[in-house]
């Protein structure tokens, strides 16, 4: 027997207007479509004879899950700054009582009275800024809604008999409100062990409960379900009743917001039949049995096997004047499953290994600041340690910086006809325009170049500060991230030499992507699968075997010198046996691309933009010069701007890229004949190279910069 794969494309929603108007068509439709059902299999049922006229009367209890459809700020009358309440959960608990009358053959008319208590919780998580001793942070909040509601209702209903004793039925509820009560509270779950509301002094807000204001005192909804009714004893006039309903509200439990509450009620019940007395009856047994053989292929199994089926037994009763029929049927279907030869191919594997040599050699910025903490005139020691220091082999700018003091004095030293300007800065929202502390700042600076590194009195010039001692071009963000970056110490020099970047040396770099072979083959019932062999090979040379009975990944590291990267391709064999020892084949070719140009990848980062700012410095255009007498016409360039992770992203992307176009229009003016020049801008939303977060001022500073990447031919 052939079984054909069905492909469902699922739809998905993402307007929650339109989600909803789905749903309520989809309940619209499903009523009527209950209703066609009763109607026409009623027309078709006989009418009632007296063994039909069976009155049932039942108690049951229900487990309800509640599903909530909400659309609100606030409860009436209750203070909150919560943005919106859009979904909740809930559960809750049904006792009632029910009387069913016989109408038609297989129709019977309802009610049912029934108590239930729905309890419901509402979240919403919001963003805002707490106070953290004397500052403030990020956060997230959490707003809940904890409802306690009780009704009491009357069910009208119509029960339908599918196939005893399977019943389905639809109905309208509606209930009294006997009171519905809350209880709300905001509390901060971000970050989780510290931080408090500025107005109360804790972790906690708007607690408070209550009574539900403006609340419907009638409440509706239309419910649909099934239940079976199983007999317990011989005369089959007492039933267990497992059930299942789902219930929809026609509107909002109260008058100012808009709140839904659909459930689904799993419960259990006990009903008792009232029979007539059938005199004189006689009964009848008829019994029919029907067996079927059917053989699947099957790639899903170890073993070909027999299956004998599951014997089903349905049956019936038909009365026929003062006799009763009892119909007994029973189906079996066994099942022969019969594997078939295995069926595996290699789906996933590494297609194309590309092998590349290249020499790098890249130009790092030496940013001329050093950074205080808050009300402090002390050098931090991440600039002090450093005795002994070799820039050959560094390449990160983060370290570069902690020894920008060093790699000054050591150029104030080979220069000795040139000086050094130091200015110092307070940020004007936290230090209050203290020059003093400014002034220690400078101070501080020059002490520690004379002492450490003996350089003249007189050639360090302190700059003199305006009366609010702050920066001329100053950080505005306010949050500790702007503050920290204006309490600095900025460096400067007149002679070049002194903050010019720091040149690395050169360096190979062999590039395998990826530096691995992965193979991953598949089956479609791999359950059946005794053995996977996957075999790698370099011509008829193999290179490495993979047997497995379980694990069918094969993965082989791959290293610079790896002599298999000589070959122009590898071959990826692979053979699956199944438990009856049949076989499958598949194979892959995995293709090696080897490089064999020869380029040079000249880098260079600057980073003296200024906040906010787009316009390249002297300073840049003389970096930038030099750089570019490298290039030839051929030469490939791409000029790539970034910029800190403070401001509005979209603001900060037009930066990058302007940033990037005022380089690149530079670079162009400079070598007219370029002929190869690409720009991108990035802002924040990719790391510069050496950088890995904003969290320090020293790292916003370097991602304020445009990075000139050339591709020189080295060899034509």
């Amino acid at each position: 027997m052939r079984r054909k794969k069905i492909k469902i494309n699922v739809i998905k929603f993402d307007n929650p207007v339109l989600m909803n108007l789905t749903i309520k068509i989809s309940h619209f439709f499903l009523i009527v479509f209950i209703n066609v059902i009763i109607f026409f299999t009623a027309l078709k049922a006989e009418p009632l004879t007296l063994f039909d006229k069976n009155n049932r009367f039942g108690v049951y209890s229900h487990y309800i899950l509640n599903y909530n459809d909400v659309s609100f700020h606030s409860l009436p009358g209750v203070p909150s700054c919560c943005p919106m309440f859009e979904t909740g959960k809930g559960n809750g608990y049904a006792l009632g009582g029910l009387v069913e009358y016989p109408f038609w053959q297989y129709l019977n008319v309802s009610l049912r009275l029934e108590y239930k208590n729905l309890k419901n919780t509402l979240t919403s998580e919001e963003s805002l800024i707490i106070r953290l001793g004397n500052d403030s942070a990020k956060a997230i909040s959490e707003h809940k809604i904890e409802s306690d509601i009780s009704l009491f209702g009357i069910q009208p209903y119509i029960n339908f008999i599918v196939l005893d004793p399977l019943n389905i039925f639809i109905g309208l509820d509606m209930s009294y409100n006997l009171g519905m009560k809350y209880h709300q509270i905001e509390t901060l779950i971000k970050p989780t062990d510290k931080g408090v509301f500025p107005e109360t002094g804790t972790r906690t807000r708007f607690d408070q409960s209550g009574d539900v204001q403006s609340v419907k005192t009638m409440q509706s909804s239309i419910f649909v379900g099934a239940n079976l009714q199983v007999p317990v004893n011989s005369e089959r006039n007492v039933f267990i009743v497992p059930e299942i309903v789902y219930a929809y509200p026609n509107a909002s439990i109260f008058d100012v917001g808009h709140w839904k509450i659909s459930s689904l009620h799993l419960g259990l019940g006990l009903q008792y039949r009232y029979t007539h007395k059938i005199p004189d009856t006689l009964h009848e047994e008829r019994k029919s049995i029907k067996i079927d053989t059917v053989t699947v292929k099957s790639k899903g199994i170890a073993k070909s096997y027999f299956k004998k089926g599951i014997e089903i037994v349905r049956t019936s009763e038909k009365y026929e004047s003062n006799k009763i029929i009892h119909f007994s049927d029973v189906f079996q279907t066994d099942t022969i499953f019969k594997l078939t030869a295995p069926q595996a191919s290699i789906k996933n594997f590494t297609q194309l290994i590309t092998h590349e040599t290249q020499i790098i050699t890249e130009s790092f910025p030496l940013l001329p600041v050093v950074f205080f903490e808050k009300g402090s005139s002390e050098i931090q020691p991440s600039y002090t340690n450093s005795k002994n220091f070799d820039l050959s082999n560094l390449s990160n700018p983060i370290m570069l910086h902690d020894l920008c003091l060093n790699v000054i004095a050591d150029r104030l030293k080979k220069n000795p006809g040139t000086k050094i300007n130091i200015h110092a800065f307070i940020d004007p929202e936290t230090e209050k325009g203290n020059c003093d502390l400014a002034n220690d700042r400078s101070n501080n600076i020059k002490k520690y170049l004379i002492e450490k590194f003996g350089i003249e009195d007189q050639r360090i010039n302190i700059l003199k500060n305006k009366s609010n001692c702050s920066p001329d071009i100053k950080t505005y963000t306010k949050s500790e991230e702007g503050y920290s970056e204006n309490r600095r110490v900025e460096l400067s020099s007149d002679d070049y030499n002194i903050t010019e970047p720091i040149l690395a040396n050169h360096y190979s770099q062999v590039k395998l992507q990826p530096d691995s072979i992965f193979i991953q083959p598949e089956a479609e019932f791999p359950a059946s699968i005794e053995n996977w062999q996957i075999t790698l090979k370099a011509g008829n040379s193999v290179i490495d075997t993979k047997n497995s009975n379980s694990d069918s990944k094969f993965n082989k590291k791959l290293i610079e010198n790896d002599p298999i990267l000589s070959e122009d391709a590898l071959k990826a064999e692979l053979i699956v046996t199944d438990f009856e020892k049949q076989t499958a084949y598949d194979s892959k070719y995995i293709k090696i691309q080897h490089d064999t140009s020869e380029f040079i990848i000249l880098r260079l980062s600057l980073v003296l933009f200024d906040i906010r700012s787009d316009q390249l410095s002297e300073f840049d255009k003389k970096t930038i010069k030099t750089f570019a007498e490298q290039f030839d016409p051929e030469t490939e360039i791409l000029v790539s701007g970034y910029s800190d992770n403070l401001g509005k992203d979209n603001t900060n992307l037009k930066l990058s890229e302007r940033r990037a176009k005022h380089t690149a229009e530079y670079l162009q003016k400079i070598v007219p004949n370029l002929n190869n020049i690409k720009i991108a801008g990035f802002a924040s939303n990719q790391f510069p190279a050496g950088i890995s977060s904003y969290q320090t001022p020293v790292e916003r500073f370097l991602a304020r910069t445009v990075q000139i990447q050339a591709k020189k031919r080295l060899r034509k």
